[in-house]
């Protein structure tokens, strides 16, 4: 955003503007602010997940993999 500043304010201070504002003013912001940290899901191609294949290592032995964490 050009022109913008980034401020950091006690919850008191931002509680107390926004309770100075209408019903509907707070509402709105809400709805904005919201807006903008929903998560978008993105399409992924069923194919690509065979190219994941092996990349990771998932599940195994929690407790055997700590013991032996512990014990090294």
């Amino acid at each position: 955003m050009a022109g913008s500043i980034i401020i950091q304010l006690p919850d008191e201070v931002l509680i107390e503007a926004l309770q100075q504002l209408t019903p509907e003013r707070r509402r709105q912001l809400f709805q904005r602010v919201d807006a903008k940290l929903q998560i978008s899901a993105v399409p992924f191609p069923i194919d690509a997940l065979n190219q994941l294949t092996g990349i990771i290592k998932a599940g195994g032995d929690a407790l055997e993999e700590s013991e032996r964490l512990y014990d090294e």
